[in-house]
């Protein structure tokens, strides 16, 4: 993934570092915030597209 875009989502905390406890209970010392980048549509179209470009280069595993 983009560097620029994984620094846009820690700054715009998307990507948060920490304690955390999931909904499922599991704690997790990483938290993916949808809610924020569902919320900034800037962020969302260039993660869209690097995501499409990932599946289209098969790096998905």
């Amino acid at each position: 993934m983009d560097s620029t875009l994984l620094r846009e989502f820690y700054e715009k905390q998307v990507y948060k570092l920490g304690e955390f406890t999931l909904k499922s209970g599991i704690k997790s010392s990483i938290y993916i915030d949808l809610r924020v980048l569902i919320s900034t549509p800037e962020l969302l179209s260039e993660t869209c597209k690097e995501l499409v470009k990932v599946i289209k280069e098969g790096e998905l595993q």
